[in-house]
C-alpha cells in the first residue's frame, strides 16, 4: 500500500553501508507518468548504494500511482491526494526521508534522466566540500545532449532576473570546474540534512517558482556555501506544461514570486531596481504600443492595440499576480489565473489550426 502524506510509518532503509552517507531521491510527480518513469528508470543504474527513491504523488489524476506502483516496486511512494504545489510537495518527501535518517535529499525533477555516477558525484562533492549546504549538478538539455540548461546560476543585476550560467551554450571546459554560485536549481537539488535544520525546507509560500532560490539564499545567510558540481550530470526536459514562456500561469508566478523574493533578500537599491524593471515591462506590453499609435494620430488603431494588450490573459496573469504580492496573496493561484490559462491555450490551438 502506498504511505500516506505525513505517514510516521517506519521504514527499513533499503542498503545500509556505514561508511557510505544515506541518500534519499525524491521525485515529485503530477500527473507526468510516462516522464516519471523513465526518470524512475534511469535512477535504478545509479551506481551509489546506500540510497532509497522515493516518489511523492501530488494528487495526480492519470494512472501514475497505479504504474508507478507496479513498475518500480522497490520505491517508496506517498500519496499526497491533493496538488501541494512544487516547494511544499518536495517538502513531504523531505522529512519523511529526514525521519529515517538521510544524511543527504536530492530533489530532483520528475521530467529527467540522470548519469549513473550523478549521486556518487554529490556524495564525493559534499565531502570534500562540507560547508556546502546544497549542491547541484552540470544540467544538459535533453532533446540537445550536449548544450547546456544550467552550470550555476546568478543575478543578472542588468535584466533584473535570475540566469542560468552557461544557458544554450555547448558544453566545453569553462563549464568543467566546480565553484560557488548564488542558487541551486531545483530541477537537481542535493540537500545537506544538518544545513536543512538550521535554513528550514522550501517555502510553500511561493507555491511555484523561486522556491529554491529562496532556499539556496536562506542557506547562504547560514554561512552554508551553494556548489555547482560539474561531475554530476543531468538531463532535463525542460517541460512545456505551462504553456511555453507566455504562459499565464507561469508568469504569474514568476512576477509575483520575484517581488516576494526581492523583499526577503535584496537591499533597498536592489529591490528598487526589481520594481522599476518589472513596472517598464508592464508599461511595454500594456502601453507603449498604443501610446506610440496615438502620438502618430493613428487613435482607432491605438484604441484596439491598447484593448488587445489589456485583454491578452498573459498581461491580465502579470497585473494579477503583482495585485497579489501587493495584497499578500500567496500559495496556489486563484481560479482566475486557471480561466486565463484555459484562454491562453484555446487562443494558441485557434492560432494553430488557422495556419
Amino acid at each position: 500500500m502506498p504511505i500516506p502524506a505525513y505517514s510516521k510509518t517506519s521504514i527499513t532503509w533499503p542498503l545500509h553501508h556505514h561508511n557510505e552517507p544515506k541518500v534519499a531521491v525524491v521525485v515529485l510527480n503530477w500527473n507526468g507518468c510516462v516522464d516519471t518513469c523513465e526518470c524512475l528508470t534511469s535512477l535504478r543504474h545509479l551506481k551509489y548504494k546506500n540510497l532509497a527513491i522515493l516518489v511523492v504523488d501530488n494528487g495526480s489524476s492519470d494512472n501514475s500511482v497505479k504504474a508507478i506502483a507496479e513498475k518500480f516496486p522497490d520505491t517508496y511512494l506517498i500519496e499526497t491526494f491533493h496538488n501541494h504545489g512544487f516547494a511544499e510537495g518536495n517538502n513531504i518527501g523531505i522529512r519523511f526521508a529526514l525521519e529515517q535518517g538521510a544524511d543527504f535529499v536530492l530533489l530532483l525533477n520528475n521530467d529527467t534522466v540522470v548519469d549513473p555516477l550523478l549521486v556518487t558525484a554529490l556524495v564525493d562533492s559534499g565531502k570534500t566540500y562540507p560547508n556546502a549546504g546544497v549542491l547541484s549538478g552540470k544540467i544538459f538539455y535533453y532533446s540537445e545532449p550536449t548544450r547546456i540548461w544550467y552550470a550555476g546560476g546568478y543575478w543578472n543585476v542588468e535584466k533584473k532576473c535570475f540566469e542560468h550560467i552557461g544557458e544554450g551554450s555547448e558544453d566545453d571546459r569553462l563549464f568543467n570546474s566546480a565553484k560557488s554560485t548564488e542558487f541551486a536549481t531545483g530541477c537537481c537539488m542535493f540537500l545537506r540534512s544538518s544545513a536543512l535544520a538550521q535554513s528550514g525546507l522550501l517555502d510553500p509560500i511561493f507555491f511555484l517558482d523561486h522556491e529554491d532560490t529562496d532556499l539556496s539564499f536562506r542557506m547562504r545567510k547560514f554561512g552554508w556555501e551553494c556548489m555547482y558540481i560539474p561531475t554530476a550530470i543531468v538531463w532535463h526536459k525542460i517541460s512545456i506544461s505551462f504553456g511555453g514562456e507566455e504562459s499565464p500561469l507561469k508568469n504569474y508566478y514568476i512576477f509575483r514570486n520575484r517581488l516576494l523574493l526581492s523583499k526577503r533578500h535584496f537591499g533597498l537599491l536592489q529591490r528598487s531596481r526589481v520594481i522599476s524593471s518589472i513596472c517598464r515591462i508592464v508599461f511595454e506590453r500594456l502601453l507603449y504600443s498604443g501610446i506610440k499609435l496615438a502620438m502618430s494620430r493613428r487613435y482607432r488603431e491605438s484604441y484596439w492595440t491598447l484593448r488587445s494588450a489589456w485583454n491578452h490573459p498573459t498581461n491580465r496573469a502579470i497585473l494579477v499576480g503583482i495585485r497579489d504580492y501587493l495584497f499578500n496573496h500567496f500559495g496556489p493561484c486563484s481560479a482566475k489565473i486557471f480561466e486565463l490559462q484555459k484562454s491562453y491555450k484555446d487562443n494558441l490551438e485557434s492560432s494553430r489550426r488557422s495556419i
